[in-house]
């Protein structure tokens, strides 16, 4: 007898959970599948990995709620009703892991998030700002407006949570955004 597929059973589960085992498994896909088949199933991770990397391809995979094996004891009740609940679920020791990756990708000036928001056009004006450029000179430069250039420049601000040119000016150092100088005649 085959077995009903996604969205045709009136028996669909509320909670999937999985288990990473090796990298590359079956069960990420087994994930994705679910999630787009039956996207209001949450899947929940159920592993002995707390490394970053795994915690990413569960995210990339769609689960909802990471917790860990030698947690689950304490744990895995709490996950599932906060995912059955539409929240998430990070086991703490996984979430310490996170915290502990996010900052050395940061401390590193490695991790981009914010400007990958930015436009391409943002990214050089924001590039011309660090480099002490007046919006006048920027515009000329650019070949726009220098209302451009402020719209722009508020944008960039707004987008980076900052005020000021100088918060500015740091953000493009720290991110790197100097060592590509643009090609504008520099």
């Amino acid at each position: 007898m085959p077995r009903p597929r996604f969205g045709t059973s009136s028996r669909r589960p509320d909670v999937a959970i999985f288990d990473i085992i090796l990298p590359g498994i079956d069960d990420l896909e087994a994930a994705r599948r679910i999630r787009r088949g039956a996207p209001d199933v949450r899947v929940l991770m159920l592993t002995m990995h707390d490394d970053p990397a795994y915690l990413y391809q569960a995210l990339d995979a769609g689960a909802a709620g990471y917790v860990l094996k030698r947690a689950a004891d304490v744990e895995l009740i709490a996950a599932i009703r906060s995912v059955v609940m539409d929240n998430a679920f990070l086991a703490p020791a996984a979430a310490r892991s996170l915290v502990a990756d996010y900052l050395h990708w940061r401390e590193r000036g490695e991790l981009r998030i914010e400007a990958e928001r930015l436009t391409p056009r943002e990214e050089e004006v924001l590039s011309l700002i660090a480099q002490g450029f007046t919006n006048v000179e920027i515009g000329d430069r650019l070949v726009i407006s220098i209302k451009t250039v402020e719209t722009h420049r508020s944008h960039v601000l707004a987008r980076l949570g900052l005020r000021k040119r100088a918060e500015l000016v740091h953000y493009a150092r720290t991110h790197g955004l100097l060592d590509r100088q643009t090609a504008l005649g520099s």
